[in-house]
């Protein structure tokens, strides 16, 4: 793809538990190769203070990147505004998806506003919580109709803490979303679902799953980050190192071999952004 790449990796304060799940604190074995072949393809990389998705998601947001890379739908919660989804065909790796979320509410099939994507998020369940049992993905949608999603959004706003939060949620929000679900009185569910009313649990949602959505640690501002005009000139000398070091392609035939295929059309690629 004709991209100027900015990856950004999990930083030290990313969230410990991720689907009920440790999270490593030290950076994976992986992360240093890593970033050294996005430097020796002209790329960049920086790390987040906290989860890479939410960076990404707010830079996206103030404009400083175009777009978002990646597969992870928690980057809808978190506010990017596009996002492009990674080639799915490996015959054809140019082809992919882009979406533009200011087409989601006013698309004619499954319309949704952002505050419906939090609210969607918290009843499926993600990296934070495990969502409300017995409620599916027709209910969940059609919930997002309601002011609920809103109130989620605006009480992490006015609510400084999370135990001032978490008794908004238990006493005021919990209650509505029980009568929607008994009552189902604007008809956007089409049924009453009593059984998935019975099943929330004590303290759902949990204000500090609900804060990670709609407030997650993220960089103060873009004054430290690179420039992401134009890619450096791609570093052959310092690919076929690495390659050498970690792939063991050793033989000048195999390195010819590969690099004509996946490393020289990316730096024709890149002489034509330039």
């Amino acid at each position: 793809l004709p991209v100027v790449l900015l990856a950004i990796f999990d930083g030290p304060k990313r969230p410990g538990h991720k689907r009920d799940k440790s999270v490593r604190s030290v950076p994976h074995w992986m992360t240093a190769r890593t970033r050294d072949f996005l430097e020796a393809f002209g790329h960049y990389s920086i790390t987040a203070p906290g989860e890479a998705e939410a960076e990404l998601s707010y830079l996206n947001r103030i404009g400083h990147i175009d777009a978002v890379l990646t597969d992870d739908s928690d980057v809808l919660v978190f506010g990017a505004q596009q996002i492009i989804r990674n080639p799915q065909d490996k015959k054809k790796p140019d082809t992919v998806f882009l979406y533009d979320v200011a087409h989601f509410s006013v698309q004619n099939q499954t319309p949704i506003m952002a505050d419906g994507l939090l609210l969607f998020a918290i009843l499926q369940g993600g990296d934070y919580s495990k969502g409300l049992p017995h409620c599916g993905k027709v209910t969940s949608y059609a919930l997002t109709n309601t002011s609920l999603g809103s109130l989620l959004r605006f009480a992490t706003e006015d609510y400084c803490n999370n135990v001032d939060l978490q008794q908004y949620l238990d006493d005021e929000w919990a209650p509505m979303l029980t009568h929607q679900l008994i009552h189902d009185p604007d008809s956007f569910i089409g049924r009453k679902c009593p059984k998935a009313a019975l099943a929330i649990p004590a303290h759902f949602p949990n204000a500090k799953t609900v804060r990670q959505y709609v407030q997650p640690l993220t960089s103060p501002g873009a004054t430290n980050l690179p420039s992401l005009d134009i890619t450096n000139d791609i570093d052959i000398q310092r690919l076929v190192y690495l390659c050498d070091r970690l792939f063991l392609w050793g033989l000048d035939a195999v390195i010819v071999e590969k690099f004509q295929k996946s490393v020289w059309p990316c730096t024709c690629i890149q002489k034509l952004l330039k």
